[in-house]
């Protein structure tokens, strides 16, 4: 079949498995993934295979296939986070087998193979969107978009486009994706679209709620981390997080004083 497919991976699931709280641990990887399947696949099924540490999200190829599993991986990225599972991946589009059977359930195809290229190329924690997704929807960057416009006096609630609140809080244009540097002379930055951690809800207050949580987690992981390299995978995606950490903080904010004002 032909749809959306999005490959995660645990950062060092090494060290999860050789903790002292390892049964623990496995207990609230898989727990979160049962919870947010359950809660998150609205309009489309999305399904999911677990290989230690490896997750396969597979849905159909509508728009609303897509934003599904948009909601579910932001959903998963939030709760891993919060539970100090670093999760990176890619969300892609393609043809794919997925086959049932009584032992279990096979997933295979180059949609596979796409997912898992752009997630083993990227150095950071994060979900980026391949352009294979990209592709299907040429308007994505408006559908992403958080605001119109722009006044005098900056980001005002008034400007925000809040058809777009289900899109625009799961999914950001990001054009500083890093990536492992193959050559010390050429760029690492991949210029695409970010998925962002939140807790499923569209409501601004929340969705800053969401990015803060995930930002000071970011920071105490980074604190942990065991080398520089590992450090700078936290470094990389907690800068980004706290620029729309600010960007919501005023679009929340702005909300409530405006709803004050109406009272």
């Amino acid at each position: 079949m032909i749809g959306y497919v999005a490959l995660l991976d645990v950062l060092g699931f090494k060290s999860i498995i050789a903790g002292d709280r390892v049964d623990e641990k496995l207990q609230e990887y898989l727990q979160a993934l049962e919870d947010v399947t359950k809660t998150s696949a609205q309009d489309a099924a999305v399904k999911y295979v677990v290989f230690s540490d490896s997750i396969v999200l597979t849905s159909g190829d509508s728009i609303d296939s897509f934003k599904s599993l948009l909601s579910v991986c932001s959903q998963l990225f939030c709760m891993m986070l919060e539970k100090e599972i670093p999760l990176r991946g890619a969300v892609t589009y393609g043809a794919y087998l997925r086959e049932p059977n009584s032992n279990g359930t096979f997933v295979a195809g180059r949609a596979v193979v796409d997912a898992y290229g752009f997630e083993t190329a990227q150095d950071w924690v994060g979900v980026m969107v391949a352009p294979q997704a990209i592709r299907q929807i040429p308007d994505l960057k408006e559908q992403c978009r958080i605001v119109d416009g722009h006044s005098g006096r900056g980001l005002e609630f008034q400007t925000i486009n809040e058809q777009q609140f289900p899109l625009c809080t799961v999914l950001q244009p990001y054009s500083q994706i890093p990536f492992h540097r193959i050559d010390s002379f050429e760029p690492n930055n991949y210029n695409g679209f970010a998925i962002v951690p939140t807790d499923g809800s569209s409501e601004p207050a929340r969705v800053r709620d969401s990015l803060s949580r995930s930002y000071e987690k970011l920071k105490w992981l980074e604190h942990l981390a065991p080398d520089p390299q590992t450090q700078r995978k936290f470094q990389n995606t907690s800068a980004w997080i706290y620029n729309l950490l600010g960007t919501w903080q005023y679009i929340a904010h702005s909300k409530e004083r405006m709803e004050e004002q109406k009272r």
